[in-house]
């Protein structure tokens, strides 16, 4: 009953080093269950590079299908890094591979970092921003919930006003009016 209480558009995987890795290939491969992925101090990609020296980095995945890639392309995956990490010239690398195909990736750089993770203040930078397209459609829902309570103008949740708060329920969750109309019809308390 619990699931019934998380945001599925705004879950995210996060992981440090082969756990870094871990999170774009879930991120990559289920798209469906994770909305993005901040990779701290390693990444991963469906091809292999070589890279300047000669040195190969692998594949760690196969390409997903065209439907899972074609929404993974909705999402954003950030990765932390900086010049004291072993894996910083492939992190810089292989997520320019992820921007030329066609992924919405971004690196956050930290000077004073090895392979390790960045200070809580960078960790919520690179959240915040994998999170952000995902706030910007809570406000806007938000808005839209907002005005259809309004339109009730406080009528019993009975008849047609049952159907329009089940319909606020439906089109603006996780906001002050879905939670409004959830307690008029007496389905929750806010929280």
């Amino acid at each position: 009953q619990s699931i019934r209480h998380i945001d599925r558009s705004r879950v995210y995987v996060t992981g440090l080093s082969g756990g870094g890795r871990m999170s774009g290939i879930l991120a990559g491969c289920f798209p469906d269950l994770f909305a993005g992925a901040v990779s701290m101090a390693g990444v991963a990609h469906y091809e292999d590079k070589t890279n300047d020296l000669g040195k190969i980095w692998p594949a760690y995945f196969l390409r997903p299908s065209a439907k899972r890639w074609d929404l993974y392309k909705t999402h954003r995956l950030a990765a932390t890094s900086g010049p004291k990490d072993f894996n910083h010239e492939q992190t810089l690398v292989l997520m320019g591979m992820q921007k030329d195909a066609g992924l919405d990736a971004r690196v956050f750089t930290f000077d004073d970092i090895g392979h390790q993770t960045p200070d809580s203040a960078g960790f919520a930078d690179a959240l915040r921003w994998v999170d952000e397209p995902a706030r910007t459609a809570a406000d806007q829902r938000a808005k839209l919930g907002q005005r259809l309570l309004q339109a009730l103008d406080d009528k019993p949740p009975a008849g047609d006003a049952r159907a329009e708060l089940l319909k606020i329920m439906d089109q603006a969750p996780w906001t002050p009016a879905g939670w409004t109309a959830a307690e008029r019809l007496g389905l929750a308390q806010k929280p």
